[in-house]
């Protein structure tokens, strides 16, 4: 799962700091949003609640875009998604998720270093009550690619979503870049590992390994918590927008190249003392790429055969990942350790 937010903590602050109304952002908060839950059903306020857990403590780098789809991703079933209304009033499994897009819209749309780059809206359809503006109204819906997507042109922020018992809630706060990571008086972080490994190119290889690299860039690992690559880049299928590349052993697959980006966390993690690798499997001798120099490094990874590579955090902190395949062809696996207390762990 992805950077889960603590929803008991939430309400802890949201209680000893602020109320629940649209004057709740302090001034640290770079924007807000909010919008009512009205009568929702309960199967409608549990997937809110459970696309809210996805997004929150979301990190959007600088040049980075985000895709609602790829954070929150398929509105399944088996992610836990029941059947409730949607805008307009139908029933879908994962009804009540368009809401969260839309509350985010309402805060992101306040930041001048932001450009939309793909939003629909439910239009005239809407019949929900949620907001007043048809074309505030965000329709998402993954299995068809309706998506809705943002570029951050301006320094890195961080998303935090919850419902509580009227609205849905959303902050933005800013992450200061430079020697450590602030995220207020009470977070601070270090970057404590690096690790590079060569990409290149602009071909279906490094399309999957940037699309993997956004699904663990910004995740938060606390203390004693365990990392699944597996669980935190999910399906590497079309659906997902994974194309048929070379994998480490020279075979086309979907979603090859995935595993260079394990192998890259893994370089950046191996040497730190607390860090505990849980499972892990190489290609050994069928290796034969070259982004790592040798095979004991060249992680494999399979989603469907349940293949993963894993580790645990037995550090005192959390530890905060940040990937990227940078301007010249580096895909790049940044470590940074949080001293102080946080109120974002994975699980």
């Amino acid at each position: 799962m992805k950077r889960r937010f603590s929803w008991f903590l939430a309400l802890v602050l949201i209680a000893a700091l602020i109320a629940p109304t649209a004057s709740f952002a302090n001034s640290y908060d770079l924007a807000y949003g909010e919008t009512p839950l009205g009568s929702s059903s309960k199967n409608k306020i549990h997937n809110i609640e459970l696309a809210a857990s996805a997004l929150s403590g979301w990190v959007v780098s600088t040049g980075q875009t985000f895709s609602f789809n790829a954070v929150v991703g398929p509105r399944t079933e088996a992610n836990g998604y029941l059947v409730a209304e949607n805008g307009r009033s139908a029933k879908v499994r994962g009804g009540g998720v368009a809401q969260v897009a839309t509350t985010l819209y309402l805060a992101v749309r306040q930041l001048g270093s932001v450009s939309i780059t793909e939003k629909h809206t439910y239009g005239k359809k809407f019949s929900d009550g949620y907001v007043s503006d048809v074309n505030d109204a965000i329709l998402t819906d993954y299995n068809a690619g309706t998506d809705f997507c943002f570029k951050n042109n301006g320094d890195d922020f961080e998303i935090f979503l919850w419902a509580d018992d009227t609205n849905v809630c959303c902050t933005i706060s800013p992450v200061s870049g430079g020697g450590s990571y602030e995220g207020g008086d009470e977070d601070s972080y270090t970057m404590i590992a690096y690790a590079s490994t060569w990409v290149g190119g602009y071909d279906a290889r490094r399309s999957n390994i940037e699309l993997a690299a956004d699904a663990v860039n910004g995740y938060f690992i606390g203390s004693g918590y365990v990392f699944s690559f597996n669980d935190v880049v999910g399906p590497r299928s079309k659906e997902a927008g994974y194309k048929s590349a070379i994998n480490g052993r020279g075979v086309k697959v979907t979603g090859g190249g995935v595993a260079q980006l394990a192998s890259t966390i893994y370089l950046a993690v191996k040497d730190l003392d607390f860090v505990t690798v849980t499972e892990k499997r190489t290609y050994g001798k069928s290796y034969n790429q070259s982004y790592v120099a040798s095979a004991d490094d060249a992680i494999v990874t399979d989603y469907s055969a349940g293949t993963d590579f894993a580790f645990r955090n037995d550090g005192a902190n959390e530890l905060v990942f940040y990937t990227y395949v940078d301007d010249t062809g580096w895909l790049v696996c940044e470590v940074w350790e949080g001293s102080g207390d946080s109120w974002m762990w994975s699980e």
